[in-house]
C-alpha cells in the first residue's frame, strides 16, 4: 500500500471569502502565492484561467511545476473534484506523486476569512515523502504569508 503524507495550514485573513476567492481563482493568484519558490504553468493563453472554469472529475491539462519559477521540477496533471466560491478540492497526479490532493476551504468569520489548506500526497518513491513533506509545508506556509501580505492577518 502506498504511503500517504498529510498536513494542514490555516490563517484568518482580514478580507471576505469573496475577496480571497477572487484572488485564488486563477493561476496568476496561485503563482503570486507560490513565487519565488515555484510557479505553475497554465499555457501561454491561459495565465488568468479561472479555476472555476476547469471541468471537474477529469485531469484537463498538464501544468509544469517550475522550481524558482524557471527550473522544470515536476509535470502535474491537474484535476478538480469540486470547485465553488467556498474553495476547491483538487485531486491530481504527477511525475513525482501518485496522488496529490489539495483542498482549500474559505470560511466566513464575521468580516474575516478563515483559509484552510489541507494537502495529502503519496510519492511514487515512498521514502521521498519524509523529505518532501517539510518542503511542501514551507511552501504552503509561504503561500499563507503571501496571503497575509495581500489581505492582512488576524494574529
Amino acid at each position: 500500500m502506498a504511503r500517504e503524507f498529510h498536513f494542514r495550514i490555516d490563517s484568518i485573513l482580514t478580507a471576505s471569502p469573496a475577496q480571497v476567492w477572487q484572488h485564488a481563482n486563477n493561476f496568476d493568484g496561485v503563482n503570486y502565492e507560490l513565487m519565488p519558490w515555484a510557479k505553475m504553468t497554465a499555457g501561454a493563453s491561459t495565465p488568468a484561467l479561472s479555476i472555476e472554469a476547469l471541468p471537474t472529475g477529469k485531469n484537463p491539462f498538464k501544468s509544469w511545476i517550475l522550481l524558482f519559477g524557471f527550473i522544470p521540477f515536476d509535470l502535474h496533471y491537474l484535476g478538480m473534484e469540486k470547485v465553488s466560491k467556498q474553495g476547491f478540492s483538487e485531486k491530481s497526479y504527477s511525475f513525482w506523486q501518485k496522488l496529490w490532493k489539495h483542498e482549500r476551504r474559505l470560511m466566513e468569520l464575521g468580516n474575516n476569512c478563515l483559509v484552510v489548506d489541507e494537502v495529502t500526497f503519496s510519492p511514487r518513491i515512498a521514502l521521498l515523502g519524509y523529505l518532501l513533506k517539510p518542503i511542501f509545508m514551507i511552501v504552503f506556509r509561504h503561500r499563507h504569508y503571501q496571503l497575509w501580505k495581500k489581505f492582512g492577518v488576524i494574529a
